[in-house]
């Protein structure tokens, strides 16, 4: 896609205009590692990790018991993330899992544009294991109010959600900020070309997985085909849109 830049505006100017207004979390430009990135308490936030509790978790490992959860990318990390005993990155992650439970909940926006969050109370029920205070949150956070009184996401929002779930599991990843997109992909529901552009959105470098990766994750070079890995690397590289000059005295 390509925009036309206002005379006497750069392309520069624009194209950092046009970056901050994307729909993703904001990168910290001063991030001398992977880590630095996205912050916890920015993905999260300190008030949200304060009210979410690990303990069932925490006591379900320990006793060798296994959790299941709505997330495939979850239920397959749980038990090594729980077990690394960081709480704010289980925490990290069990904010991840609503994120992507909320986000399985929405419902088709008018002509299939967007998406609608169904009402108040049919959402607290089917999300009442978190409690309202954080499911409303969600929403708080993540949706607009629309004409007929009831929270709406436009394409922006849906993609600033989804933005915020890849980047929340590349942070939670114990290997080195990479993830095998597979599972999240399944989570929400998504094709390869369409979770390939998320992850290209935070800045991530999409890759195959190498052969030692396929042997760690037990992955036979037919199976491999349909995983791709998502790189957090810096210097980061986001896409960028062609910007052409306007000519001077053109209106």
């Amino acid at each position: 896609m390509a925009i036309a830049a206002p005379s006497g505006t750069s392309r520069e100017d624009l194209q950092a205009a046009i970056d901050k207004a994307k729909p993703r979390p904001t990168p910290n430009p001063d991030a001398e590692a992977p880590m630095d990135v996205y912050p916890i308490d920015q993905l999260v936030g300190p008030g949200i990790l304060r009210q979410l509790a690990v303990k069932d978790w925490q006591d379900a490992v320990e006793q060798k018991e296994e959790v299941l959860t709505r997330s495939r990318f979850v239920s397959h990390r749980i038990q090594r993330i729980v077990s690394e005993g960081d709480v704010r990155k289980i925490k990290t992650l069990k904010y991840l899992l609503l994120l992507i439970e909320w986000h399985n909940m929405l419902l088709p926006g008018p002509k299939g544009k967007g998406r609608k969050i169904p009402d108040s109370a049919q959402l607290r029920e089917k999300l009442s294991k978190w409690g309202g205070e954080l499911v409303d949150g969600v929403g708080r956070r993540f949706a607009s109010d629309g004409p007929s009184g009831r929270m709406t996401l436009n394409s922006w929002h849906l993609d600033n959600l989804i933005t915020h779930i890849c980047a929340l599991c590349i942070t939670v990843e114990p290997e080195n900020f990479m993830t095998d997109m597979y599972d999240i992909r399944e989570d929400l529901r998504l094709d390869n070309k369409t979770v390939r552009k998320y992850f290209k959105e935070i800045g991530c470098r999409i890759v195959a997985p190498t052969e030692s990766e396929r042997a760690r994750w037990g992955l036979g070079k037919a199976e491999a085909a349909s995983h791709q890995v998502a790189k957090l690397r810096l210097p980061l590289e986001f896409p960028k849109m062609r910007v052409m000059q306007q000519p001077k005295g053109r209106r």
